[in-house]
């Protein structure tokens, strides 16, 4: 190797090495924690007399949240082929202000395809807007109340995350509470709990499971739960 191209070599190293050892710079942001898990949101806190506590999570309904997009690619097809064929506007003759007759050529207009396109995607939004909603969720004294659903305090045992079970046998059956990125919500309610329709995202869930676990720990309860409790008291349920 020459003179020339070990002095080239070098400087090239030279620069990689200074190109890697640069720092870069970034714009500091201040990082303030979290008061409750990213999308939850605070309504109603319980407050001296005030025993409702509310808040909201943003949740998808089960296999129902999946319509919007199977229908989004359907509606487009369905808006450029009717479109198409409702903007093609066919040649005729026409009579002018003075009686004569006038050849109007054919032409084509993208008018009815956009207004399909706009009315459709109306559509999808708000069918889209009802399947993943805001759903509220309050805590009082003697109830906890799960967007429609009602549950006795006497009874709940918190909240839980999507579950899986895998069955040893011959044909192994896996049960699963998992849509793509969903899990659902189960409340541990009675002897057997009960499953929502109401899924939340995986990478959160079990983030919203904790604080609504806290939430309802927290959660002063009625003097007649509070007796039966200590009591030790369980009600059959059958």
């Amino acid at each position: 190797m020459t003179n020339t191209e070990t002095n080239t070599s070098s400087a090239k190293t030279v620069g990689l090495e200074t190109i890697s050892n640069t720092p870069l710079s970034f714009d500091k942001v201040d990082v303030k924690p979290r008061e409750m898990p990213n999308g939850a949101k605070i309504h109603a806190a319980q407050n001296g007399s005030d025993e409702t506590i509310e808040v909201s999570l943003p949740t998808h309904i089960r296999t129902w949240w999946i319509l919007p997009y199977v229908l989004a690619p359907f509606l487009l097809y369905i808006a450029i082929v009717l479109g198409g064929i409702w903007g093609i506007v066919e040649d005729s003759w026409t009579q002018d202000n003075f009686g004569r007759s006038v050849y109007n050529e054919a032409y084509f207009t993208f008018q009815p395809m956009i207004t399909l396109i706009i009315v459709f995607s109306g559509l999808l939004f708000l069918l889209y807007w009802l399947l993943n909603p805001r759903t509220r969720i309050i805590i009082t004294s003697e109830v906890i109340t799960i967007g429609r659903y009602c549950f006795d305090r006497k009874h709940t045992g918190g909240m839980r995350l999507g579950y899986s079970v895998q069955c040893d046998g011959e044909t192994p059956l896996m049960f699963k509470n998992r849509q793509m990125v969903f899990a659902g919500l189960r409340m541990s309610y009675g002897p057997w709990g009960e499953d929502l329709p109401y899924m939340v995202n995986k990478y959160h869930g079990a983030e919203y499971v904790m604080w609504l676990n806290g939430l309802i720990a927290n959660a002063k309860m009625s003097d007649i739960i509070d007796e039966t409790v200590q009591r030790g008291h369980r009600e059959q349920l059958f």
